[in-house]
């Protein structure tokens, strides 16, 4: 998990397996996304990983369907009460009114940059949420992390790669292939209604899910 480009620069050059955030504490510069390049490390691009405190203070951007559908109870109310009387009293070691108001913010314009820099770049990017984030929920929240890299300037078939076969490599670089579909390939596998090349919005309408030899159908079990 690194933070400041400092950081990624340093375990990147030092050999790590992948890089767990966009850097965000500072704007990567020319020299760290040259370095970034040569040592030719993943990383996941966590986008919505400070953006919660914004949403949970404007209610901006709104929830989606799907986060509405399969987020718990508990965290659905908390980001939809109203936060203002909480953080004009809230202070803690490590959060006050200001950082969640001003670094916060800071932090995702830092991210969001810096992301444009290393797809520009080339950099090898990982859809992925780091899940246990304030206001991520399993499935939605990787869903709307995809959708929101399209926003971003990324193609849908750079956002469907980086979600199946990039990771499907990382995760399994000697074993039967994972993230594509191919003979031999580990069979995990999701139908959709349409094409998503076509309109990436068709992902978050799953028909069937196909895992370890079992149909699932989402609507039923799950």
């Amino acid at each position: 998990h690194t933070a400041h480009p400092d950081d990624a620069v340093a375990v990147a050059k030092l050999g790590a397996d992948v890089l767990m955030h966009t850097p965000y504490q500072a704007e990567l510069t020319d020299e760290d996304v040259r370095q970034l390049v040569a040592a030719g490390v993943p990383i996941v691009t966590t986008v919505q990983i400070w953006e919660w405190a914004q949403r949970g203070l404007t209610k901006k951007p709104p929830l989606t369907e799907l986060e509405k559908r399969l987020m718990s109870t508990v965290t659905r109310a908390t980001l939809e009460e109203d936060w203002t009387e909480y953080v004009a009293d809230y202070e803690t070691d490590d959060f006050s009114p200001e950082f969640l108001n001003e670094t916060l913010p800071k932090f995702h314009r830092n991210l969001v940059a810096n992301l444009k820099k290393l797809k520009a770049a080339g950099v090898p990017l990982l859809v992925g949420t780091d899940y246990g984030i304030p206001g991520l929920t399993p499935g939605a929240s990787l869903i709307r992390e995809m959708h929101m890299l399209r926003q971003f300037g990324f193609s849908s078939v750079e956002v469907l790669r980086m979600a199946t076969s990039l990771p499907g490599r990382e995760l399994e670089p000697t074993g039967p292939a994972l993230g594509i579909v191919a003979l031999g390939a580990r069979a995990e596998l999701i139908l959709l209604p349409s094409n998503p090349l076509n309109n990436l919005s068709v992902i978050d309408h799953v028909d069937l899910v196909f895992s370890q030899g079992k149909v699932y159908q989402p609507t039923t079990d799950f």
